[in-house]
């Protein structure tokens, strides 16, 4: 059946026929990916979450994510853009919503600590992008909102329901939860008083490397408006390998130290950025409660994949909090 869809959906692009079987991409944790070859090249063939392209208004922000990328592929930036067809970035093929890119042969790295050499190339490519400091009047500064603990705690009370060792952790790790909500919310003021428009999500599985010296940067749909010293900060958590439980000084340290090569300052202190970052990760986690506890409509697949980013998050988040004070020093020095 999938087969039969993406020949659709190749025609219906103006791809022409797919030459072999369409391969299947699997690491995506929101949508599904497909490398197509016709006689026109090879193609990646994004489905887009359909539970998520029913939200209003996020069309029109998936168009402007892609617009962003052009730009900064056009400054020189490597970044991958969807194709636009009839002026559309966002196509509707075969009963789906689709992105489609030029394939690029390359890998990404996984969540430990990349090398620093790299590390380095990833600050100094948002040190780049930040002093671009692009303007798109269509698209709206970021507003943050507070995490509201009325919210969590419809869905922690909904978990008594579910006698499973994942739900019982999330519920003993409520105060914990409701803790990290009030250092994220003090952090809201600084973290909207300058923005830039930048990737937003430029961590490991969303830069593509053809060898040690050549990035691509991958997966815009998160692009907009952010403040550039939470970005930064959030991007040596991530390439210094927060998510794989050890974070590595001089991985960290390399990002930073591009950055400030390519013109980046810190524009607000580092500790409101790692609170911002833990902001970041409550939303992935409150999200993955939703999917993992049956309160979206999804497939049993995705409820497993949800209730292991429900456990992952939790080991983030804390080792985050605990060692925010040393990393906002990194940050700083």
């Amino acid at each position: 059946m999938h087969e039969q869809k993406i020949i659709q959906r190749c025609r219906q692009a103006g791809l022409g026929h797919p030459s072999g079987s369409p391969e299947s991409i699997t690491g995506g944790l929101l949508h599904l990916l497909w490398k197509v070859r016709t006689e026109q090249g090879s193609f990646a063939m994004k489905v887009l979450n359909p539970e998520i392209m029913q939200r209003p208004g996020v069309r029109a922000t998936y168009e402007l994510s892609e617009e962003a990328a052009s730009a900064f592929a056009e400054a020189g930036i490597p970044a991958v853009t969807a194709l636009s067809i009839s002026g559309k970035y966002v196509q509707e093929l075969a009963g789906s919503s689709c992105l489609i890119f030029p394939w690029i042969e390359g890998n990404t790295h996984s969540s430990q600590a990349t090398p620093p050499d790299q590390a380095y190339q990833i600050g100094f490519l948002l040190g780049q992008m930040h002093k671009m400091n692009i303007h798109m009047p269509k698209m709206q500064p970021l507003q943050i909102e507070r995490l509201l603990e009325q919210r969590w705690a419809s869905i922690i009370d909904n978990l008594e329901t579910k006698d499973t060792i994942w739900a019982r952790e999330v519920q003993q790790a409520y105060p914990e939860i409701l803790e990290w909500i009030a250092l994220f919310n003090r952090s809201v003021p600084a973290l909207t008083s300058m923005q830039v428009i930048s990737h937003r999500d430029l961590d490991q599985k969303n830069v593509l490397w053809q060898d040690a010296q050549t990035p691509w940067l991958i997966d815009w749909e998160a692009a907009g408006y952010i403040n550039p010293t939470f970005e930064i900060v959030d991007a040596a958590l991530n390439w210094s390998g927060v998510t794989s439980g050890v974070v590595v000084e001089q991985s960290f340290r390399a990002v930073l130290e591009g950055y400030h090569v390519a013109g980046g300052k810190l524009v607000i202190d580092a500790e409101d950025a790692l609170a911002g970052s833990s902001g970041n990760w409550l939303r992935w986690l409150y999200y993955n409660l939703r999917r993992a506890s049956g309160r979206l409509s999804v497939s049993v697949a995705e409820q497993e994949l949800g209730i292991g980013e429900v456990l992952k998050t939790l080991a983030t988040l804390r080792l985050l909090v605990a060692h925010r004070e040393d990393w906002a020093q990194w940050a700083r020095e």
